[in-house]
């Protein structure tokens, strides 16, 4: 039953999807050190609102705000990020420990939670123990299905970086 349009379609969707991954997985390991942070954002303060192009704004706005954040202090922002549409929605950005406020973690989440407004607020310092493949796995995780051909299957938006 291999040549059916249904095996075709999931056999695309995955190659699609580990080509995603891997290419978020260069990006990670050209643009970061283990000075890197994994934060996941969610929208559960927002409800009704899941429009995924809501969400990229919300996201968007959120990044400006940190960019004007390092830049104050003189520092380049860089980050990778994606919107999962799981339950509830989440926004997973990768960026350097350096970009947040200094102080103890319960400082640096208190200061990133007033700069989202919209949910719960989870940081987690990158564990590099498999090299970024996990991170990028982890990043990947609640994304969407591809909704039409010509559409990657999963999808992340990166700020500032190097290219790999």
């Amino acid at each position: 039953m291999r040549n059916t349009p249904e095996y075709n379609r999931a056999y695309y969707l995955a190659h699609r999807a580990e080509q995603t991954a891997q290419r978020l997985e260069r990006a990670l390991a050209a643009n970061f050190d283990a000075g890197a942070v994994l934060a996941t954002l969610d929208f559960s303060s927002a409800p009704g609102k899941t429009s995924r192009l809501w969400m990229r704004e919300d996201a968007q706005l959120f990044l400006r705000k940190l960019d004007r954040r390092s830049r104050s202090k003189g520092r380049v922002f860089r980050c990778i990020s994606a919107v999962g549409v799981g339950e509830p929605p989440t926004f997973r950005l990768v960026f350097d420990k350096a970009n947040l406020p200094s102080g103890d973690t319960a400082e640096v989440l208190d200061a990133v939670a007033r700069l989202w407004g919209l949910g719960r607020v989870h940081i987690a310092p990158v564990d590099l123990t498999e090299g970024w493949r996990a991170t990028a796995e982890a990043m990947l995780a609640d994304m969407p299905p591809a909704s039409g051909p010509g559409h990657n299957s999963v999808s992340w938006k990166g700020w500032g970086l190097r290219r790999a």
